[in-house]
């Protein structure tokens, strides 16, 4: 899936690339992030504080380093395009998941496939991966299936397998604010054709 030279295994199917991202980097992406409106925020939270604010901004300064990670894939496996940026305030709590759950029908399907049937290809996520921007206090990220959990640094890579032996859950945020950008790596594979994904 990708190479891994220079990363530390944390588990199974879950690797970090310390200090992947320049301080440098890191301080000129959270002064862009902390220029962000306020209006452009948006929620995503459930009851008790789980979720996050997304920005549909792009980060410019995140290409040059998604230009660095593709070098680490392999041909057959893709980086999604968003550059947009993440942000938990105090208190925050992740939600608790696998990063495939919105792919699970359509790994059913490409399993019922028949040898002769006709198909189209589709994305199927096989990683999700976070970069991580700035030093925080809490926000350490618990893998349950295999009790690891991990604390952050800015700069860090953190890539994991969308699978749920990989389920994971961020930790209350203790300090004022986290930044980070997440995505996933995926590959084309084939399912029925016309089929419709419905989550």
């Amino acid at each position: 899936m990708l190479k891994l030279e220079g990363s530390i295994k944390l588990g199974e199917d879950i690797h970090v690339f310390p200090n992947f991202i320049s301080p440098e980097e890191c301080q000129e992406i959270v002064g862009f992030i902390e220029s962000i409106p306020e209006n452009i925020w948006e929620e995503h939270l459930n009851e008790g504080g789980q979720g996050y604010e997304i920005a549909f901004v792009d980060v410019i300064q995140l290409k040059k380093i998604n230009k660095k990670l593709q070098e680490l894939l392999d041909s057959d496996v893709y980086l999604n395009t968003s550059l947009s940026p993440t942000r938990m305030k105090r208190g925050l709590i992740g939600t608790h998941h696998s990063d495939d759950f919105q792919f699970l029908n359509i790994i059913e399907a490409n399993k019922n496939l028949k040898e002769e049937e006709e198909f189209e290809l589709v994305r199927n996520n096989i990683a999700g991966l976070i970069m991580y921007f700035n030093d925080f206090e809490g926000g350490e990220l618990h893998y349950s299936n295999q009790n690891i959990t991990y604390a952050p640094k800015a700069g860090d890579l953190l890539i994991h397998s969308s699978s749920n032996h990989c389920k994971h859950q961020v930790q209350k945020i203790k300090s004022e604010v986290r930044y980070s950008h997440s995505d996933n790596l995926f590959r084309y594979i084939k399912v029925p054709k016309g089929f419709k994904n419905v989550i």
